[in-house]
């Protein structure tokens, strides 16, 4: 049969058809997965006809695609309803299990739109697609071969199983039998490697940017006229209708230095949230300026985007030539293209003061920056921090009083009681 040029003819035509199923099933559950993602009103109305998708027997489709459209297509139709319901909830799935830490980090750095979708959202969602694609390739073959068996589709490989049952050819059937193996292979292995090459596309970061700027002129250089104090007056925050900050009031002048400082889990990144805009506060009244840049107490790092990458995604107008130099200094020049995820917890720490620093903000939010930081780094981080706030205000929560001295900065401890 292999040589045969109808065998590959036959072949070809039963690929066309259930490619073109499996495609715009894939397309289309990809869209109606991120819809039903985040709007419940399109997850709600879906859900019976997804059941139904996955319920019915295959058999009950194809007879009702036969009495409807004929057998010239049948395999395609039965591909995509096969397809769909696997790659729907694939989506969906992703986007229910997106880490939140970093959807509020992209709100800081004001990451939106397509930014966010292709390098956030999307890299997030791609490991339930790739299993998705793994899962229904194999089941998109065998369905779509059983709908040509059962409609006698013209020049298909279903077709050709029929005839040689029909005439006891064994060694026919067999043959295809295998050729429908071997062809199930390899479309899953094609289409994953399209999947792993759209993934490690969406990992190198790529977005345009200005070739000529200085530094002075870029995202966190900007030292904003007429930048407003940061006041708290008689402020109490906390999580559901407990206050773990009570009465706080402190006020923050225009390119002032604060640590904040006190036990473990007294309060300190419940104020720093308040003052980044993170948290409402149930009493009490808060002025803080509108951009705000955060190093947060956990990592907040993409992990399949290098350093660099991380950095670039939320200055994205900031040349090349300026973030590069700024990354080097903390992560030396071999730290800067590695993956986020292949970082030290110190490298970590640095790269997030270099992008909260670099970062278009009135003020720098810095949620125990230097944990993890051995002496030397240390120093070199508050040299970097120092040399670049500008007139920015700087808020940094530490258990260290040398980080105070370090940073020229006021101290203001929480007491076990939440107060200031």
């Amino acid at each position: 049969m292999l040589g045969q040029k109808n065998t590959y003819i036959i072949t070809m035509h039963s690929l066309i058809r259930i490619f073109a199923g499996y495609t715009a099933a894939f397309v289309t559950a990809v869209l109606a997965g991120l819809a039903a993602g985040y709007v419940r009103a399109v997850r709600i109305m879906s859900a019976p006809l997804i059941s139904a998708m996955q319920a019915l027997p295959v058999t009950a489709f194809i007879i009702l695609v036969l009495m409807i459209a004929g057998a010239k297509n049948v395999s395609a139709v039965i591909a995509f309803i096969v397809v769909f319901p696997v790659v729907y909830h694939g989506m969906v799935q992703g986007i229910d299990n997106m880490d939140k830490n970093l959807a509020q980090m992209a709100d800081v750095f004001n990451i939106h739109g397509m930014r966010r979708f292709r390098y956030i959202s999307l890299m997030q969602c791609m490991p339930y697609i790739r299993t998705a694609v793994k899962s229904s390739a194999g089941m998109c073959w065998k369905a779509g071969a059983a709908a040509e068996v059962i409609g006698l589709t013209r020049n298909s490989i279903g077709e050709q199983m029929y005839l040689a049952k029909l005439y006891l050819e064994t060694d026919v059937l067999l043959s295809w039998g295998i050729i429908i193996i071997i062809a199930s292979v390899v479309f899953e292995k094609l289409l994953l490697l399209i999947s792993d090459a759209a993934a490690k596309s969406c990992c190198r970061y790529g977005m345009s940017c200005r070739s000529h700027a200085s530094a002075d002129n870029c995202g966190g250089h900007n030292s904003r006229p007429g930048a407003a104090d940061i006041e708290l007056d008689d402020v109490s925050a906390g999580y559901g209708l407990e206050n773990v900050i009570n009465g706080i009031s402190v006020k923050i002048p225009p390119g002032g230095h604060l640590c904040i400082m006190g036990e473990s889990g007294i309060g300190k990144t419940t104020l720093l949230k308040v003052i980044a805009g993170l948290l409402e506060c149930h009493k009490g009244s808060v002025t803080v300026p509108q951009k705000v840049s955060v190093v947060f107490q956990e990592n907040r790092l993409c992990p399949w985007l290098s350093a660099y990458d991380n950095v670039r995604l939320a200055v994205p107008d900031m040349p090349a030539d300026v973030v590069r130099p700024h990354l080097e200094k903390l992560l030396g020049e071999s730290g800067c293209d590695r993956r986020a995820d292949e970082l030290s917890g110190g490298m970590k720490r640095r790269c997030e003061i270099v992008r909260a620093m670099l970062a278009d903000s009135d003020a720098v939010v810095m949620d125990e920056p230097f944990a993890g930081l051995d002496e030397d780094n240390r120093s070199i981080a508050v040299k970097y921090i120092l040399d670049n706030i500008g007139s920015r205000q700087l808020i940094v929560s530490t258990h260290d009083l040398k980080d105070a001295v370090r940073l020229q900065a006021d101290v203001f401890f929480i007491d076990k009681n939440g107060n200031g």
